[in-house]
């Protein structure tokens, strides 16, 4: 109840600014949960990587268990997505997984390609998201094609040699995904 409580009150006011945020800090665990779980529940106004973080060092493990679990796949997503805003670098072994996970529901492994490079060095990111490339899903392979460019010049060879074999509306996907490695 306290949950459906919280919810609709975010859901009417909004995440929460930055004066509240500071009463966030050094909350025992419990009461970081349930704002974990408000965060993710908020659909109206996004969450900011300012308020992922002010949440402190607790947050990460309940993330975690959130993304790696088997609830819905949007949920999962979002937990994923809060790990990278966050840059929880404990988190990095876990989001490797579910961006290369072929099992894992798509959304969850499209927020785990965004959340990569914000996650790992850029080699070890470049590691994980290269051979996304070669995915079936054209929009994986654009993800992982945007996610590689914002890693530079070794990331943008790797999709220029992809952008040359792809054609039609994934090729169009792919360019676009690619515009960070043509801009100066």
């Amino acid at each position: 109840m306290n949950c459906m409580i919280i919810t609709v009150a975010i859901a009417l006011s909004g995440p929460p600014d930055a004066a509240d945020r500071t009463r966030v800090q050094g909350v025992p665990a419990g009461d970081v949960r349930e704002q974990v779980e408000t965060f993710l529940s908020t659909i109206d106004v996004p969450v900011t990587a300012q308020q992922w973080q002010a949440l402190g060092p607790e947050a990460a493990p309940l993330l975690m268990e959130i993304a790696s679990s088997q609830q819905l796949s949007l949920r999962r997503a979002r937990a994923v997505e809060a790990l990278g805003m966050r840059k929880d670098a404990a988190a990095t072994d876990l989001v490797g997984r579910l961006a290369t996970g072929a099992s894992e529901p798509r959304a969850v492994r499209m927020a785990a390609v965004r959340a990569t490079p914000k996650l790992a060095p850029g080699p070890a990111a470049q590691a994980t998201l290269a051979p996304l490339l070669q995915e079936k899903d054209p929009h994986l392979r654009a993800a992982a094609a945007s996610a590689l460019a914002s890693l530079g010049a070794n990331g943008c060879k790797l999709v220029s040699q992809r952008l040359q074999r792809e054609t039609g509306e994934e090729r169009a996907l792919m360019e676009r995904a690619s515009t960070s490695c043509h801009k100066p």
